[in-house]
């Protein structure tokens, strides 16, 4: 039950990043293809439930090209449990992990061959569209900073968490709790935020 739980917990955090920019790649009876990096070794039960969370993404995208970043021999080995279009995945190597009780800081700066800065740098270089980490909030934040950058005018990088209503889905920003937050700031991520909103709506 709890590796369900986990399992499931994953895909729709996949889905929450990865299908709105399928939904936008829409263009007349084309779909364009979404390549999306994913820290293979970030998160519980690592990284057999993450790998499984891509498999069920991808057979269920036929427009979705997952690249799973981490210790290879562990990923292929998980992989070899499922049936999927070869093409739709592709493994990248990366020797290191960043665990939740290091420093975020520190981690992004010494860990160059982590599943988690190397699935980034994909992101930076445009080999990816987007990045997926089941991993610790702290080092995404810092990494998306670091190793990404912000886009131009964006203060602060704000933690996005979907909450369901009785209206629909709402995006609540910031959910990382920033205690010293100016009011400048704030309004800088609540404009963010319906930016955001916006465009994966």
């Amino acid at each position: 039950m709890k590796r369900n739980a986990i399992r499931l917990g994953f895909l729709r955090r996949f889905r929450r990043v990865a299908f709105p920019i399928l939904r936008k790649g829409v263009t007349g009876h084309m779909e364009k293809l979404v390549k999306v990096a994913v820290d293979a070794m970030g998160g519980d039960h690592a990284p057999g439930e993450v790998v499984k969370g891509a498999v069920d993404a991808v057979n269920e995208k036929n427009n979705l090209k997952v690249f799973l970043v981490g210790k290879a021999p562990r990923i292929h080995e998980e992989l070899s449990k499922y049936q999927y279009k070869n093409e739709q995945i592709e493994v990248v190597n990366a020797e290191e992990e960043i665990s939740c009780d290091e420093s975020p800081v520190e981690a992004i700066r010494k860990k160059k061959d982590s599943s988690m800065v190397v699935a980034l740098k994909m992101v930076k270089d445009k080999t990816a569209d987007a990045f997926v980490s089941a991993g610790s909030s702290g080092a995404i934040l810092v990494g998306g900073q670091f190793v990404v950058g912000r886009i131009k005018g964006i203060k602060r990088a704000p933690l996005g968490a979907v909450m369901p209503t009785a209206k629909g889905p709402m995006l609540l920003v910031d959910a990382g709790a920033n205690m010293d937050a100016k009011a400048e700031i704030s309004a800088s991520v609540c404009t963010d935020g319906i930016y955001l909103y916006g465009r994966c709506s």
